[in-house]
């Protein structure tokens, strides 16, 4: 399904872009990662930035940088697969609303003229309105979910936020059995 995902994102061809995964129903970074590893594997220069981390395998650098109590240099990415990742740790910011923040903005467009694609997995849909605050800072919005976990009431409700956001999704990607 990702890789289907790819040619579809990658019929513009554009130099660099980012791209906002918001999951569904999803706790782990997989479908984002799934797609990073599927423009990496196409030799683009790929940084995934999960934003809905598991505090436990998280760098608190970045959170830390997040909340202006790091410098740039403490965020560190570790490479897996071809994809370098670079990781939030939710206990490192103390309940800080940090997804909306200017410093995140700018984070990602440093981090765009770097990669040639930034996949940018948000938190997940279906707990909170941080991924909506995400896909705003994003060129392209892609929602990922699994089969068994997404209702046609859940789509509409997505999409009619994510319009109200003056969000564009550029897709759906409905993964598993």
């Amino acid at each position: 399904a990702f890789k289907k995902a790819f040619f579809y994102l990658d019929k513009e061809k554009k130099e660099r872009e980012s791209i906002a995964y918001l999951p569904f129903g999803a706790k782990h970074a997989d479908g984002a990662y799934d797609l990073a590893k599927a423009y990496a594997k196409m030799e683009y220069k790929t940084l995934l930035v999960d934003l809905a981390a598991d505090a436990a395998a998280a760098d608190d650098g970045f959170s830390r940088y997040l909340a202006g109590a790091a410098k740039e240099d403490a965020v560190k990415a570790s490479v897996e697969d071809g994809v370098s990742v670079i990781s939030r740790s939710v206990l490192a910011e103390n309940g800080k609303e940090l997804m909306a923040s200017k410093t995140l903005a700018t984070f990602l467009a440093k981090k765009e003229e770097e990669y040639d694609r930034v996949i940018v997995n948000a938190p997940d849909l279906k707990g909170c309105a941080d991924a909506y605050a995400v896909a705003q800072l994003c060129d392209r919005t892609v929602v990922g979910c699994r089969r068994t976990d997404i209702t046609g009431t859940d789509l509409y409700e997505i999409e009619t936020t994510l319009d109200n956001s003056a969000v564009r999704v550029d897709g759906v990607v409905v993964y598993g059995n």
